[in-house]
């Protein structure tokens, strides 16, 4: 795959070097996605930390801060991690469902299977109705595929589906978040800080652009984490809370 640009401009991404689109459809005769595998940190299997980014000797963009109307934007070539354009990149934000992709790699690496099932409890919706977050449509006592909760996390960006996959993993929502953190100070995120898995609200809960695009360098060379984070839709199979003679659970971009 080709690398290109890639920009942040507060509450929204650009990527024009990462534009294919995978559709993945469940198969109930093979029951698996043929393309998909696991990316687990691993003595064989790494995703390298991303270069510290550089601001380019001459700007070649032509689009001046002044012009964008976003507080907060920066625009970096991946392939050599030099800085095109910024604007205020290292002032904090609030980063809201960004804070999905972090949860999504921080998963990504800690699941040996992606076709584990992995059961939501009561208490993964705790409190996330009356925060009014955004939900992939699961119910409680679903048992879910670790792959389903993982699209399910990126496209519709369901909270349950990465409460669901923070409990699972490090046994509570706090402590996958602490998780998350090391994380963050490992790729030198020296300006964030999560207290959710969700992006819900927090006043410690925030981090810069800068710091954002680290992250998504860091997440796209993992491939199972690229190959969910550019697709335009995915079908989850049948489960106990949504049997076959119902329609599967479809996620849109």
């Amino acid at each position: 795959m080709k690398v290109g640009i890639a920009a942040f401009v507060y509450k929204s991404i650009i990527i024009p070097g990462y534009q294919h689109i995978f559709e993945n459809e469940y198969d109930d005769k093979t029951t698996s996605y043929s393309s998909l595998k696991a990316t687990p940190v691993s003595s064989d299997n790494k995703t390298m930390p991303v270069p510290s980014l550089k601001l380019e000797s001459e700007p070649s963009v032509s689009i001046s801060p002044g012009e964008l109307n976003s507080p907060n934007a920066i625009l970096i070539n991946l392939k050599d991690h030099t800085i095109l354009m910024q604007k205020n990149s290292e002032e904090k934000i609030y980063p809201a469902s960004l804070t999905k992709m972090m949860t999504a790699i921080v998963a990504i690496e800690n699941l040996p299977d992606l076709k584990k099932e992995i059961t939501l409890t009561n208490s993964v919706f705790q409190g996330l109705s009356e925060a009014d977050a955004s939900m992939a449509g699961f119910q409680p006592g679903e048992k879910v595929r670790a792959i389903d909760l993982l699209y399910g996390a990126l496209l519709p960006s369901g909270a349950e589906s990465c409460v669901g996959l923070a409990d699972y993993i490090a046994g509570s929502e706090k402590d996958f978040v602490g998780m998350m953190n090391q994380k963050a100070a490992g790729l030198g995120m020296h300006n964030t800080h999560f207290e959710n898995s969700t992006g819900l609200q927090n006043e410690n809960h925030y981090t810069t652009v800068k710091d954002l695009t680290i992250l998504l360098s860091y997440a796209l060379q993992n491939d199972t984490f690229r190959e969910i984070f550019t697709s335009s839709r995915h079908s989850a199979p049948p489960t106990n809370k949504h049997p076959r003679r119902d329609n599967p659970l479809q996620y849109h971009v």
